[in-house]
C-alpha cells in the first residue's frame, strides 16, 4: 500500500535552493503539496556522542519512542551499508569523529530519516497529496559522503544505494552552477551558523588549498549526477538570479 504514496525529494548542492523551492511549492500548491522540513532538527556531528543525543532530536516523546522502536528495523533494512561500515572501520578511520561515534551517528540519522519517510508516506496516502521531504534519505547520502573517509567513500555509498532501492521516492535534480551554489551557501551560513568551522572540519575535503570549496562543490555535483542517474531523477535548471526554476516543475 505504501507504494501508492507520492513522496518526493528535491536534490541539489548545498546553497542550490532546494529548501527554498520546496517551501515555495508547498505554499503555492497547498491543495496538492505538503512539506516535511528537517534541516534545523539535525545536530552537528561533533555535538552527538551517543544514541541518546539523537533521540533528543525529537521534541515529542512519541517520536523519541518511535526512534528506539525502529532501530531493529534500521539494522535490518540497511544491513548492507552498516555491515560495510563495520568492516571498513576495522581498516580505516571513517570520519573526523571516532569510528564508534560515527556508527552511532549513522544509525541515529537513518532512524530519523525512516521516521520522516514513513510519516510522509502515510500522510500522502491519507490526503492524496504529494509530500516533499526536505533533505531526506537521498540527499542524506550526499551528506554522508561529505563526512566519510575518501578511501572507503565510494564502496560505502554503493552499499547505501542498494539498501535504498526498495524505497519509493521520486526525485528531482535541481541543477545549478556549483560556484554559484557555493557562494550562496557560505553567504547564508555566515549569517545563521555560528558553528560553520565545525561543519567544515567534519567535511572530508582538503581545505588547505586556496579555493578548495570550488573542488568540493564540483565533487558534490558529480555525486548528485550519479545519484540522479541511479534514481532516474527528473532534471530542472535553477534560475540563478531569481532563485527559482526554469520551466515547469515535474511530479507535482
Amino acid at each position: 500500500m505504501i507504494e501508492k504514496a507520492k513522496v518526493t525529494e528535491i536534490l541539489s548542492l548545498p546553497g542550490g535552493g532546494k529548501t527554498t523551492l520546496s517551501q515555495s511549492l508547498s505554499f503555492s500548491k497547498t491543495d496538492r503539496v505538503s512539506l516535511i522540513k528537517g534541516r534545523s532538527s539535525i545536530k552537528r556531528l561533533s555535538q552527538c556522542t551517543n544514541f541518546r543525543d539523537y533521540a533528543g532530536l525529537y521534541s515529542h516523546l512519541a517520536l523519541r519512542v518511535t526512534c528506539w522502536v525502529l532501530t531493529p528495523f534500521v539494522l535490518i533494512i540497511f544491513r548492507r551499508y552498516l555491515v560495510a561500515l563495520a568492516r571498513s572501520a576495522a581498516d580505516v578511520r571513517l570520519s573526523e569523529a571516532s569510528n564508534s561515534r560515527f556508527f552511532v551517528y549513522v544509525v541515529g540519522i537513518l532512524n530519523y530519516q525512516l521516521i520522516r519517510y514513513l510519516a510522509g508516506s502515510l500522510f500522502s496516502l491519507a490526503t492524496g497529496k504529494t509530500v516533499i521531504i526536505d533533505e531526506g534519505f537521498l540527499y542524506n547520502s550526499i551528506r554522508l559522503q561529505t563526512f566519510t573517509n575518501p578511501a572507503v567513500r565510494a564502496q560505502l555509498n554503493d552499499a547505501l544505494m542498494q539498501d535504498l532501492k526498495p524505497f519509493k521516492i521520486d526525485s528531482v535534480w535541481l541543477k545549478i552552477n556549483p560556484e554559484v551554489a557555493a557562494r550562496r551557501y557560505f553567504r547564508r551560513e555566515a549569517g545563521t551558523n555560528s558553528d560553520l568551522n565545525v561543519t567544515l572540519k567534519n567535511w572530508q575535503f582538503d581545505t588547505s588549498q586556496k579555493n578548495w570549496w570550488n573542488d568540493a562543490w564540483l565533487q558534490m555535483d558529480l555525486w548528485l549526477a550519479q545519484l540522479a542517474n541511479v534514481r532516474n531523477s527528473k532534471v530542472v535548471t535553477a534560475n540563478e538570479d531569481l532563485d527559482c526554476v526554469v520551466g515547469n516543475f515535474p511530479l507535482i
